[in-house]
């Protein structure tokens, strides 16, 4: 699968630990043959934050405008976003973290501020 390409190799990744812990959670991006788009993890951010109470930073397409604020990536992130790319494992698996592990993520982040 190359990162240019809109199908993911999907449901099987989340049949796998730990992610098979994950299915429930997140049974909206397993059920699908695409990559998750900005605006499907921002669904999952906004009912995560419902379900818990607990704020995370919002996903944002990376983009030139986004990284020509000449901030880090983990200023960016204490300032609210996250620059995600689209079709990509590393920041798709990264979304997920960050979903279920909100507090954890977010200590991470600032000690590396």
């Amino acid at each position: 699968m190359t990162e240019e390409s809109n199908t993911v190799p999907y449901p099987f990744v989340f049949e796998r630990p730990p992610l098979a812990d994950w299915a429930n959670e997140f049974a909206a991006l397993s059920a699908g043959e695409r990559w998750p788009s900005i605006t499907d993890l921002e669904a999952l951010r906004r009912a995560s934050e419902c379900a818990d109470g607990i704020a995370r930073p919002h996903f944002v397409a990376q983009s030139r405008a986004v990284l020509a604020d000449g901030l880090h990536y983990e200023q960016r992130i204490r300032g609210g976003r996250i620059a995600t790319r689209e079709n990509n494992w590393h920041d798709l698996l990264n979304a997920l973290v960050w979903l279920r592990y909100p507090r954890t993520k977010a200590a991470l982040n600032a000690a590396q501020c």
